[in-house]
């Protein structure tokens, strides 16, 4: 008897990817800008920013060496000689490993002191008009999910290969750049809540249709409990807080919960997935880890008030058990593992096979590189797929899955879940 190459199977299988915070194509071909938060170099330390850095920062990278590895104008030979003892101390990590892939694949050469001249060269070679679908089908990944770092809503130019997450954390967590924003899309003038919640009904009757998800990052700055009834405030308050003025805290909550109660309402009218931040923060030296716990029992109360499907994003990690139980229970909870498997690739290998004999299986969303850069896409989406292919191999091996079995599960697993649970099908307002 035949046994089934799972490794090739999964191989061959292409991915949706459900969750990049990619820059426009366009934003990557012009020049880099010191201190950008999206591009801030374009040499070889760029594929090492993102997430990666956080690791090496871990292991002790000063935070002046860590500026000045991400400058536009430091030699890249030079940011080689900066980050080597930490690079030494780290290149254990998932998200070492990610972008040493990614270089590899994409440029033929393994990342270190002789090559990263060369690597800068061929990164130049690779940049240009089209590339952002030439990296990607390197990956295997047949269209990307993108909560835009730019826009609220990105009405990009590759909308067939860059598909958008309307992004509900902008309207939470105003910024100037992002009021100026939205008057200029709606016509409307912030100055008060009701514009505010006004604003948002705009972007949702606008956007919602061409979405695939709106996106609630908040869990990065407070718990993601709301109140049932989000009171009005005064507009001296609304404005303090629109300004980032001082302001007391549980006012400002107030505010924040009449958003998102209406951007949860509105998601739920248009019939629109809403993607949430659970789990493990970016960064160093911030994240509390006592809020992060709470995440889930958070969403849960949402997921009984809410009609709309919530996707708990990153597997809930290192809380990830609360994520099986969610979506074991909730009829309208589904669990994705975006960024999983470069924070915790064992465990996220684990998850797979807990939940494929506790959850229904057509509730998992399997991959999502969440990176800025898109060249590093290749190597996570790598990473992914040796998880998932040794996943299925180990549950077959244990009794739990049959070979039948597994070719059915592989292209939804990869794609089939994301196209049914985050298709633009189906979406009509009430």
């Amino acid at each position: 008897m035949t046994i089934l190459d799972v490794g090739a199977l999964v191989a061959a299988t292409p991915w949706i990817d459900t969750h990049e915070h990619l820059i426009e194509e366009s934003t990557r071909l012009e020049p880099p800008r010191a201190g950008s938060r999206v591009h801030p170099c374009d040499d070889w330390a760029y594929l090492v920013w993102h997430y990666a850095l956080d690791d090496l920062q871990s292991a002790g990278l000063p935070g002046e060496a860590s500026t000045l590895f991400i400058r536009p104008d430091v030699d890249p030979a030079d940011k080689w000689t900066l980050l080597a003892p930490f690079y030494e101390r780290t290149r254990n990590t998932a998200y070492l490993r990610a972008a040493r892939m990614s270089i590899e694949r994409l440029f033929g050469l393994p990342l270190g002191s002789e090559t990263v001249v060369e690597i800068t060269r061929r990164m130049g070679e690779l940049r240009r008009p089209g590339f952002y679908a030439d990296v990607l089908q390197l990956a295997g990944v047949a269209r990307c999910q993108v909560n835009s770092l730019e826009h609220t809503y990105c009405e990009t130019a590759q909308p067939d290969l860059l598909e958008q997450d309307l992004g509900l954390t902008d309207l939470v967590l105003p910024t100037p750049e992002r009021v100026r924003e939205w008057e200029t899309v709606t016509g409307r003038g912030v100055s008060s809540l009701d514009d505010l919640l006004a604003v948002v009904d705009d972007y949702f009757t606008r956007f919602a249709p061409r979405a695939v998800a709106a996106k609630l990052g908040i869990a990065y700055m407070r718990p993601l409990a709301i109140g049932e009834r989000p009171a009005q405030v005064p507009r001296q308050a609304f404005d303090d807080w629109l300004h980032g003025r001082a302001l007391e805290a549980g006012l400002s909550r107030t505010i924040e919960d009449a958003v998102i109660d209406r951007g949860l309402s509105r998601a739920a009218d248009h019939h629109l997935p809403l993607k949430i931040h659970t789990g493990h923060h970016v960064g160093n030296d911030r994240m509390n880890l006592q809020d992060v716990r709470t995440n889930v029992a958070d969403v849960c109360e949402l997921a009984k008030r809410y009609s709309t499907t919530f996707v708990l994003m990153h597997m809930g990690y290192p809380y990830e058990h609360e994520v099986l139980s969610a979506t074991k229970h909730y009829t309208n909870v589904v669990a994705d593992l975006c960024w999983a498997w470069i924070i915790d690739p064992l465990a996220t290998r684990t998850f797979v096979k807990r939940f494929l004999v506790t959850a229904p299986a057509a509730k998992l969303l399997c991959f999502g590189g969440d990176y800025i850069p898109v060249e590093n896409v290749v190597g996570h989406a790598q990473l992914a797929r040796d998880g998932l292919a040794r996943a299925l191999e180990e549950l077959r091996d244990d009794g739990f899955l049959e070979d039948r079995e597994i070719m059915e599960l592989v292209p939804n697993l990869m794609h089939g879940n994301a196209e049914r649970v985050l298709g633009m099908h189906d979406r009509s307002t009430t």
